[in-house]
């Protein structure tokens, strides 16, 4: 996929969309609701052909591919709504049935794909009578049965409640993943339910792509400060400022930046800045630590509790709110401070208008 875009009368719907799907791999295709990957998806499934740019599959550009949507294997989010008394074995063979396949044939096909997923469902079960599991593995089935070049899974936790989700997932996890025949692509906004499944993620935000790459890149090197706080959600803290001199200004809050990271970033007198802080970075002090290699701070206890030996602190940093996770050493309360200490090279820099990621010069 290369420069892709969709303009409308009145905006754009994708914007320079380029991206490639690996040979194999699982990819989640991810962002806020409406802001690009519900018309990726559209377009992926050859349902909207007003775009421009090129997308190939099997290198052919899909807009001239003649039988492009057989190539294409669709999973609804709702997976199967079929209600009938027929079972899985004839809702499985009616699609080869439609393409000529003889009885022989289809039968040799089914079993083969039914084996190779353990025997996960009875083929002999009728379609009104399966669970949330087998639909989504009938689901699977169906789709790799079509033989496809490609498969896309819509938005699979739809208005479903946590423990369906939960289900789906295991589902995934316990027959599913494993599975190497073609790429899979997944839209989902419900980024961290899939991180362990997903070879690599694409981020989208106001309909173009943020960033892509594997899981642990983006969690460790978001390249945008929506992609870290989309990632981590609140153990992800971002300070929105501009920087006088060597101190950054914040709402209710201020400090010196030490004259290496001026340097390492070359910022200038008045750039408009936005700091990250990952919770897993902050430390209780019982005195300040040097200004030159950290921030130390006074912070109010507000709401605070025990997992897996360490505290999830919220808090505040000026006007904005914190959290930190931090290994247990003594016992703290709700409503008393704390003193914190943050370091400076744990500190990522996003630009305060684009919100970019801005690396030190001596690292490019």
């Amino acid at each position: 996929m290369e420069h892709v875009w969709k303009k409308t009368e009145t905006n754009f719907e994708l914007k320079n969309v380029s991206l490639s799907i690996l040979e194999d791999e699982w990819l989640l295709i991810s962002g806020p609701v409406g802001e690009g990957k519900e018309v990726l998806q559209k377009v992926i499934l050859g349902f909207d052909n007003d775009w421009d740019g090129l997308i190939c599959l099997n290198k052919k550009n899909i807009k001239n591919y003649e039988g492009y949507a057989e190539k294409i294997a669709f999973i609804h989010n709702r997976f199967i709504e079929e209600k009938g008394s027929e079972t899985i074995f004839d809702y499985l063979a009616l699609p080869l049935k439609i393409k000529g396949k003889t009885e022989i044939e289809i039968r040799k096909e089914i079993n083969n794909v039914h084996k190779q997923f353990m025997n996960i469902v009875e083929l002999t079960k009728k379609m009104k009578d399966l669970s949330l599991q087998e639909k989504v593995s009938v689901s699977f089935l169906k789709a790799i049965l079509m033989n496809p070049s490609l498969i896309v899974i819509d938005e699979p936790f739809y208005q479903l409640s946590n423990s369906k989700r939960k289900l789906i997932l295991e589902t995934f996890k316990d027959n599913l993943r494993n599975w190497k025949g073609c790429p899979v692509v997944i839209f989902s906004s419900y980024i961290l339910e899939w991180l362990p499944f997903c070879d690599r993620i694409a981020v989208f935000k106001e309909n173009g792509l943020l960033q892509i790459g594997e899981p642990q890149v983006l969690i460790e090197h978001p390249q945008h400060a929506f992609v870290a706080k989309y990632l981590h959600g609140e153990d992800f803290t971002l300070l929105k400022g501009i920087l006088k001199g060597n101190r950054f200004i914040t709402e209710g809050f201020s400090f010196l930046l030490p004259k290496q990271v001026l340097q390492d970033y070359l910022f200038f007198e008045g750039q408009e800045l936005v700091l990250g802080m990952m919770a897993t970075s902050f430390q209780i002090v019982d005195k300040p630590i040097s200004d030159t290699i950290g921030l130390t701070f006074k912070a109010p206890i507000h709401i605070f509790y025990e997992k897996n030996g360490f505290y999830k602190v919220y808090s505040n940093i000026g006007h904005f709110p914190l959290v930190a996770q931090i290994k247990i050493n003594g016992k703290i309360n709700e409503g008393e401070q704390v003193q914190l200490f943050f370091p400076f090279d744990h500190l990522l820099f996003f630009d305060g208008n684009t919100e970019k990621k801005i690396n030190a010069k001596r690292l490019i």
